[in-house]
């Protein structure tokens, strides 16, 4: 299993590197502050909530990105959910009404343990997403819609640290196709992070994501960085 992840995280890395220099890359930064709660139903089905609020540090502080996600996992295999995103601030500096961007995002996803290398546990996750968009415009009529269809494949690491911190790890490619789509390549996000604890309710994480987004003409690359706090309970 240790050459498989090797050789993944090889592909994964460096895929990114060769589109990049033949597109205009913009730099971005941000932080993130996100509250999950999780509500174990039965010993197979569980519900969990989170929401996060995204504001960008550069080029722009007065931009944010809103997103929920509602969804039901079964067995801590198969999940099926929704997310709702007010996406304004896909085009920083812009003007507000202009780069408003709404989205709704049923999803379907299905993780599977890899096993362990050495004192740490690695997980895959194949996910689903039918991604729905609207943009507001003057009138109902001149009003933007459009869909995409987007497949995530991840790849996570988690080691137990001490009895209340682990740290975690993961690598994570984005492929989309739909309508004015020009390039199937999405995205690559890699995180790093540490999670504490607390008791069996309650967890806060901090992690660093370094996030790549190719834009749906190929012609821009946002290139962020990204710092998210997270506290998460469960009931």
């Amino acid at each position: 299993m240790g050459q498989h992840i090797k050789f993944l995280a090889i592909i994964l890395a460096f895929l990114p590197l060769g589109l990049q220099s033949q597109n205009v890359v913009l730099q971005q930064a941000l932080y993130c502050a996100r509250i999950t709660v999780r509500w174990q139903m039965n010993t197979a089905w569980s519900l969990q909530a989170e929401a996060e609020n995204r504001r960008f540090m550069a080029p722009s502080e007065d931009q944010q990105l809103f997103v929920s996600h509602l969804y039901a996992t079964y067995q801590s295999k198969a999940s099926v959910g929704i997310t709702y995103g007010d996406l304004n601030t896909q085009i920083p500096d812009a003007n507000k009404s202009s780069a408003e961007l709404y989205e709704i995002r049923p999803w379907q996803s299905y993780t599977q343990s890899l096993g362990k290398w050495g004192k740490w546990t690695f997980s895959q996750r194949l996910r689903v997403e039918e991604r729905l968009f609207f943009q507001p415009g003057a009138s109902e009529q001149s009003a933007k819609r459009r869909t995409a269809l987007r497949g995530r494949y991840m790849v996570q690491a988690r080691r137990l640290l001490t009895p209340h911190w682990t740290g975690f790890c993961s690598e994570e490619l984005l492929l989309q196709t739909g309508r004015n789509i020009e390039h199937g390549f999405d995205q690559n996000r890699v995180m790093l992070g540490l999670e504490y604890r607390l008791n069996d309710h309650l967890n806060m994480e901090a992690s660093y994501t370094w996030w790549w987004q190719l834009r749906q003409t190929g012609s821009v690359v946002y290139n962020r960085d990204l710092l998210r706090v997270t506290l998460g309970a469960r009931i």
